[in-house]
């Protein structure tokens, strides 16, 4: 599609100014889009840098119907990107993360019709929708099982988009990235370990991990994660759900080892007990998203960890 095509398809995105959806407003901005964010009050522009003079921000709550709607009026695309709750606090607090995620989500897809909206893109979880791998890497069609609060209801909001979606005459996609990590991720949330560490390591901290550390994640950098998720704005085939990945598994202990070779004097490592939510090993396979997309990811681990460091030294 050419930018002049493109200039004419407004993309709002639902979450615009966090870690994931700033990189994706800046490769919709890139490709030519119209981009307008949906935001709540308190939230801050700082990582949008620059693009921000290139996009709209309109601010309201997810949890307002209302709000939303408005923010939708003449777009063609919307992308949803807001989600309360990570893996850890959703297990304590299962009844908020429901309210702000799944019933807030329900309120506005069930308005669908008063928009122009031609097609909803969620991001989902591929790290938690799954549960504990058959086999992997774990293919779009593997059960879908999952032992934390945050992947039901992820899964929940899955399942509620596709339907509103049908009903309504929209079309829809479901994108589950695998464990993204980049330089603007937050430490402080509970979630994003190679964050995690890069900050422990800036302050001299001991490095904490659950468990052995030798679990396997799918590490992807949130550049591959967002041209992906820009990449399925103008996708017309058949598929609905695609990973989001890299396709390699990495353990905590070899991240660790990673750091290691670029800081000699790393901080000691503590291992804390395991959590009971957390699955085994999660590597996602990437090869639907790979085909019917063209995209591949670009950024290594360890170029994606030079970065990381660079930033918080």
């Amino acid at each position: 599609m050419s930018s002049p095509e493109r200039n004419q398809k407004l993309v709002v995105v639902m979450g615009g100014f966090g870690f994931i959806g700033s990189e994706v407003c800046r490769a919709l901005v890139a490709q030519g889009y119209r981009v307008r964010i949906f935001q709540k009050q308190s939230s801050s522009a700082a990582r949008l840098g620059t693009v921000l003079k290139s996009v709209d921000v309109f601010r309201g709550d997810q949890s307002s119907a209302a709000d939303v709607i408005a923010a939708l009026k003449d777009a063609h695309t919307v992308i949803h990107l807001i989600h309360t709750t990570v893996p850890g606090s959703s297990m304590s607090r299962p009844g908020f993360d429901l309210q702000s995620n799944v019933v807030a989500l329900t309120g506005w897809m069930s308005r669908l019709a008063e928009t122009s909206v031609k097609r909803v893109i969620y991001v989902s979880s591929g790290g938690t929708v799954y549960g504990v791998a058959k086999a992997l890497p774990i293919c779009e069609q593997h059960e879908l099982n999952p032992i934390c609060a945050y992947g039901i209801t992820k899964l929940a909001c899955e399942k509620f988009v596709a339907m509103y979606s049908k009903l309504n005459g929209v079309d829809y996609r479901i994108l589950r990235p695998a464990n993204a990590y980049g330089e603007t991720q937050p430490s402080d949330r509970g979630q994003g370990v190679m964050a995690v560490i890069a900050a422990r390591i800036a302050k001299g901290e001991a490095l904490e991990i659950w468990g052995s550390g030798r679990a396997l994640r799918d590490y992807i950098h949130v550049q591959d994660v967002a041209t992906a998720i820009a990449a399925a704005v103008d996708y017309d085939g058949d598929e609905r759900v695609f990973n989001v990945s890299t396709g390699v598994g990495k353990s905590v202990i070899d991240a660790v080892e990673q750091f290691k070779k670029r800081v000699p004097n790393l901080p000691p490592v503590n291992h804390l007990p395991e959590r009971g939510f957390d699955v085994p090993d999660n590597v996602l396979d990437n090869s639907l998203l790979c085909r019917e997309l063209g995209w591949k990811p670009q950024v290594s681990l360890e170029e994606g960890i030079d970065r990381l460091l660079q930033t918080r030294a």
